[in-house]
C-alpha cells in the first residue's frame, strides 16, 4: 500500500462551525483531481459572496449613475431627514480608483469573517458600520460624502473583535493582527500625505475612525463563539459591545442635532458650530 498522506482539511461540524483546520492521515494517495476538487470547494465555503453582492451592486451603480442620480443618493449634511442617504451614499464612488481599492479591501476583509460567522451577520456589520461612518463624518466635517470606506473600515476593525472573542481557535492571529496595524497605519500615513499635498477630493476621516468603532463594538455583539466558552463571558462581551455601540450611537445624534440648531443654515456647508 502507498504510503500515508498529511493533507489539512476543513472539518464541518454543524455544532461547532468555529473548529479550524485540523491535520489528519488520509491512508491512501489523492488524486491531483480530488486535490483540486477539495481545494476549489474550499474556496467556494469560503467566498464572501455577501459582500460580493454588495460589490457588484457598487459597479452597476458606478457604471449607470449620473449626475443627478449622485445629487439624490450621496450623503448632505443639510439634509438629514432624507434618511436614504445614510446607506445609497455607500453605492456612489468619486472614481474607478476609488471603487476598485474599496471593492479590492472589503472583499479581503469579509474573506475571512463570512465563512465563519455568515454573511446575514457581515453585511448587517458592513451597512450599519457605514451608516455610523458618515454620521460621525457629519458631525467632524460639513461636506458631501460618497463612497463605502465607513463600512470597509467597519469590516477591518471588526476583525479584533473576532480575534479576541475566538482567540483560542484561531489560526494566524498573530499575522492578521499584524496586518490590521499596518493598514491602519499606512491609512493614517495617506491621509496626512493627502491632506497636505492634495486637496481634492476630501478623505472622510471621520467616516474611517467612526465606522472602525462601531465595527469594532458590533462584532462583539454580532460575532459567534466557540460553544464551550462560558455563557455569562459570551453575555457580559454582547452587553459591552451593545452598550459601547449605544453609547457611541447617542453620542452622535446629539452633536449632529446640535449642530443642526446651532449652525446658520447658510453656513453648514461651511463650517459647524457646535455651542450655542
Amino acid at each position: 500500500m502507498p504510503p500515508s498522506q498529511k493533507i489539512q482539511v476543513k472539518l464541518t461540524d454543524p455544532i461547532d462551525p468555529l473548529i479550524e483546520t485540523e491535520q489528519v492521515f488520509i491512508p491512501f494517495p489523492l488524486s491531483q483531481e480530488v486535490k483540486k476538487s477539495s481545494q476549489w470547494a474550499a474556496w467556494a465555503r469560503n467566498t464572501p459572496f455577501g459582500i460580493l453582492s454588495v460589490s457588484v451592486l457598487e459597479i452597476i451603480f458606478y457604471a449607470a449613475s449620473d449626475e443627478k442620480t449622485q445629487k439624490l443618493l450621496r450623503f448632505e449634511p443639510h439634509k438629514l431627514t432624507e434618511i436614504w442617504r445614510f446607506v445609497t451614499y455607500m453605492l456612489l464612488h468619486e472614481d474607478w480608483i476609488h471603487l476598485t481599492l474599496n471593492i479590492f479591501m472589503q472583499v479581503l476583509f469579509a474573506y475571512f469573517l463570512e465563512a465563519r460567522h455568515g454573511s446575514v451577520r457581515i453585511l448587517v456589520l458592513y451597512v450599519t458600520g457605514g451608516i455610523t461612518g458618515v454620521l460621525g463624518a457629519a458631525c467632524f466635517h460639513p461636506d458631501l460624502v460618497i463612497g463605502a470606506s465607513g463600512g470597509v473600515y467597519a469590516l477591518l476593525i471588526s476583525h479584533i473583535s473576532d480575534i479576541f472573542l475566538n482567540f483560542e481557535t484561531l489560526n494566524y492571529k498573530i499575522y492578521r493582527s499584524a496586518c490590521i496595524g499596518i493598514i491602519v497605519i499606512f491609512d493614517i500615513i495617506y491621509n496626512v500625505l493627502h491632506a497636505n499635498f492634495k486637496k481634492e477630493p476630501l478623505i472622510s476621516w471621520g467616516a474611517h475612525m467612526i465606522g472602525g468603532l462601531a465595527g469594532l463594538f458590533l462584532g462583539l455583539v454580532l460575532f459567534k463563539q466557540k460553544p464551550s466558552i462560558a455563557r455569562t463571558r459570551r453575555l457580559v462581551l454582547f452587553l459591552v459591545g451593545l452598550l459601547l455601540y449605544v453609547i457611541l450611537l447617542i453620542s452622535l445624534v446629539i452633536i449632529t442635532v446640535q449642530i443642526k440648531k446651532c449652525t446658520p443654515k447658510d453656513a453648514i456647508r461651511k463650517r459647524y458650530v457646535y455651542f450655542c
